[in-house]
Formats: structure tokens, C-alpha cells, sequence
């Protein structure tokens, strides 16, 4: 019994001084905080925000057509798309042309695709699944390769030069393994670990398998450089910026207290297996920020809730808070859908939010039912469609694919 004290004080020591390290790591940059007050939160206009509005239909034929955008990613050439439900990745044209799809596996569930990740240098796309398993797959649909990762992942990210970013929650698996120390973000290059962060003891009764719970979609989101990408863990109110040599705080979020987890959730024992009972009882409470994203002076996030999700545009020049369910469209984007359909937000705002950016724009969608919902809405102010969306009416239905929306954010924003 000595010696298994002993051992259990040894590894909490170990793990103090790594949690210290790695404080004064992460401590060579403060992040920015976010004072975010949803009840402040105001409406305005699309011309307001949105210099530019382009709607991209996505070509509809027999193999081409799916349901919703779950995930997306924008390269020079391509829209690369992951459609949960029929488990496939698709590629079209940045000029919506149909290029081809891929069949990710059968559609049970742990077969079906979580997400993907690109490496747009060797153009390649890495799909992720279930038990650290991942397949690997060219821009012609090849398949490169199909094989279990080395670090245990909840996701992955591909950044330039062959770095994998891997995040990975403390958390007991059913299992049984001997103690350690193990890291929730790593960077590594082949065999080479270039940067850990976020000690944890393994297997120490703080988080149970069934407490885990996040937003929609992947966890890591695109910076505005390819060098870069954004995590959002779960629980958690901050925003990690990594690279292959840095993994700092960038941006933590601050709400009323009212709406904010405990300071501990994360890492308190006591919540062990209880986490989402807490949730249940506290309904008005934000347990995680999602699709984050910065361009310009604004930032583009979503908050989730057991009540739901609420998507926002935050203005850092003004300090002024910009809720997505109070953009109206007007003439510059022929009242189209962005963010709204009709009184309600779109399916992609209720689902996800913003999608992804890219080259100073950000990307969102909506799906065919919705634009011709609006068409109808707006018969009324004779709005002068250009070419490509008369084409798009005239030659689609109700039924067709989704369309993507391209918005280039203004460098100002005025009230």
C-alpha cells in the first residue's frame, strides 16, 4: 500500500511541474480576451457588413447529389465537402462544376467519416474515423492509404511540411492501462514530437467516456494562414493557436457568470461522470465556442448551449456584437438567404454556422429549398439577379444541392 501511495504522489509531483512548464510555456503570450454579452448583441444589414455576396451553386446530377454540408474546405481549385449522412467526401469546382466523390466506407457508425483534414502541398485529403483510424485519399479519389495513427486522436490537422496536430481529451477508456503522463495537443512530424501541451495523468477518474461532449464539427478551424490553425477544445473557453514551433492561448472568451461553466469543469473529479447531468440542469449555460473564426477586425463564432446554438459576429474596432439571426439581406445580395431563412435561421445556422475561410473570405451555405423559398419571398421588389443565379433558378429545383455563399467582410463596419 506504501508503495502504491508512493507512486500516486510521484506521478502528481511529475505532473505538477509539467503543468507548471507548460504555463510558462503558454504564458509567453496572453491571450486576447472577448467580454461576450449575448443579450447586447445587435442586428444590422448584409451591405453592412459584406462587401461582396457570391452564391455558387453546386453542380446536381446522379452522383454528384447530397443533402448538407458538414464540413468544408476551400483550396485554388476545389470545394473539398463531407456529407455525413451518405459518408462521402465530394469535390466541385470553385465554379460549383461537379469533379467527383468518394466513398468514405459503409454508413455505420463506426465506419462512418467524423471529419477530414487537407494537405494542400502534396493534395491530399486524410479522413478521420472512429478507434485513431484514418484513410488517406488523393484529389483524384485514390486511395493512398488506410491505417491506424500512432497518438490517439479525437481529431487531426494538417499543417505545411507534413506536420500533424493532433488534439485528444484526458479521458478514462474502459480499458485498463498503467498510469502516465500523456499530453492533449501534440504537434508531430513522422516519428518526431516537436511540441506537447496539456499535461494529464491518464486513466485518473477525472473524465469518463460519456462526460465528453462539443460543438459541431471539427475542433480545429482555419486561421487566416496556412502556417496556423485554431483549436477549440472541449469545455473550454479558449482559443489555441498552433504551429509547427508554438502552441499558444490566442483569444478566451469572458461571459456573465451565469452563463459560464465552473472555472474547474474541466478538471475537477467531482463533476466525474456527471458532466452532462450538470448541463441538463443548467441549460442557459455556454459549454463550448465553435466554428471561430477572424478576418479583418471581426470575429466570426458560435455558442452552444443545451437550449442551442447562436451564431455571432464580433467587431473588434467598435466593440459591438452582431447577432447572425438579426442580418437582414437587402438589394446587395438580391434578399437572399445568409444566416436567415424567412423569420428562422438557415439549416447550415442551425446546424453549424460559418463554415470555413479562405484568401480574406468566409464561407457559409444554404440549401436549394431555402433560395427558392426566398426567390418567392422577394417577388415583389424586382430584384436583378445576375446571370448565373437566373441560370441557377431556371435550371434547378427545390431539390438540387446546396449552394455555397462566399462573403468578403467589409474593413469597416458602420452601425
Amino acid at each position: 500500500m506504501k508503495t502504491v501511495h508512493s507512486k500516486i504522489l510521484l506521478y502528481c509531483n511529475i505532473l505538477a511541474v509539467l503543468i507548471i512548464q507548460t504555463g510558462k510555456c503558454l504564458g509567453q503570450s496572453i491571450p486576447v480576451s472577448l467580454r461576450i454579452n449575448p443579450e447586447e448583441a445587435i442586428g444590422t444589414t448584409s451591405s453592412k457588413l459584406f462587401s461582396d455576396i457570391d452564391y455558387i451553386p453546386l453542380e446536381t446530377n446522379k452522383t454528384s447529389l447530397f443533402g448538407r454540408i458538414d464540413q468544408l474546405y476551400v483550396t485554388s481549385e476545389y470545394f473539398i465537402i463531407l456529407d455525413v449522412d451518405t459518408n462521402s467526401i465530394l469535390l466541385f469546382r470553385r465554379n460549383g462544376e461537379f469533379h467527383l466523390k468518394i466513398k468514405c466506407g459503409r454508413t455505420t457508425d463506426e465506419l462512418k467519416a467524423r471529419f477530414f483534414t487537407v494537405d494542400n502541398e502534396r493534395k491530399l485529403i486524410k479522413v478521420g474515423y472512429y478507434f485513431n483510424k484514418t484513410k488517406t485519399y488523393n484529389f483524384e479519389g485514390v486511395l493512398q492509404t488506410s491505417e491506424e495513427e500512432k497518438n490517439e486522436f479525437d481529431y487531426l490537422y494538417l499543417l505545411p511540411d507534413n506536420i500533424t496536430v493532433s488534439y485528444a481529451l484526458n479521458y478514462n477508456n474502459k480499458k485498463y492501462r498503467h498510469d502516465s503522463i500523456n499530453y492533449a495537443i501534440k504537434v508531430t512530424k513522422g516519428d518526431s514530437i516537436l511540441q506537447r501541451q496539456l499535461p494529464y495523468l491518464n486513466y485518473n477518474r477525472v473524465i469518463r467516456n460519456e462526460d465528453r461532449i462539443s460543438g459541431p464539427g471539427n475542433l480545429f478551424l482555419e486561421s487566416s494562414n496556412d502556417s496556423s490553425v485554431n483549436l477549440l477544445g472541449y469545455y473550454g473557453y479558449t482559443v489555441y493557436s498552433i504551429s509547427r514551433n508554438n502552441v499558444k492561448p490566442a483569444f478566451n472568451y469572458i461571459f456573465p457568470q451565469e452563463i459560464s461553466l465552473p472555472a474547474d469543469f474541466l478538471t475537477n473529479s467531482s463533476y466525474y461522470g456527471k458532466r452532462i447531468e450538470y448541463l441538463k440542469n443548467h441549460p442557459s449555460v455556454i459549454f463550448t465556442v465553435a466554428n471561430f473564426f477572424t478576418l479583418n477586425q471581426f470575429i466570426f463564432f458560435k455558442l452552444i448551449s443545451v437550449k442551442g446554438g447562436a451564431s455571432y459576429i464580433y467587431d473588434r474596432n467598435s466593440n459591438l456584437l452582431i447577432a447572425t439571426d438579426h442580418i437582414e439581406s437587402d438589394s446587395a445580395n438580391c434578399y437572399l438567404p445568409i444566416t436567415m431563412n424567412g423569420s428562422y435561421p438557415s439549416d447550415n445556422f442551425i446546424s453549424y454556422s460559418f463554415l470555413t475561410t479562405y484568401n480574406g473570405k468566409i464561407y457559409a451555405s444554404i440549401s436549394s429549398r431555402e433560395m427558392f423559398n426566398a426567390r418567392k419571398s422577394s417577388a415583389d421588389k424586382q430584384v436583378q439577379y445576375s446571370q448565373h443565379l437566373k441560370d441557377y433558378f431556371d435550371n434547378s429545383t427545390v431539390n438540387s444541392n446546396p449552394v455555397i455563399i462566399e462573403l468578403k467582410p467589409r474593413t469597416h463596419f458602420s452601425y
